[in-house]
């Protein structure tokens, strides 16, 4: 099975983040931006993530919000490969460790 055409959507995603940073320079004088991070599902699609460093002429870096927590004991995880970064977590990671008294 062939890989779907997605260059329109990518194409989408690239004005909106141009639009973003476009936005951050005329607001925020002085601090560049020198690094975007990728969190979600998509995030560790190699190919999508060295075309978006290319065009944005920027460093970029997937996240992975599992890193940040603690593994104390040798509790069975299944279905997730704890030795790959994991940024589709990001969410459910964000939630968990929010507020609860908002």
């Amino acid at each position: 099975m062939d890989d779907p055409d997605i260059s329109e959507p990518l194409e989408i995603l690239i004005d909106e983040i141009m639009m973003c940073l476009r936005y951050y320079r005329s607001s925020i004088q002085g601090t560049p931006v020198e690094r975007a991070y990728f969190v979600g599902g998509m995030a560790g699609h190699k190919a999508i993530s060295e075309h978006l460093a290319r065009v944005l002429n920027l460093e970029t870096r997937v996240v992975d919000p599992l890193s940040t927590l603690g593994r104390a004991g040798k509790v069975p995880v299944s279905g997730v490969n704890l030795n790959k970064p994991q940024p589709g977590w990001a969410t459910t990671v964000g939630c968990v460790l929010c507020p609860t008294d908002l």
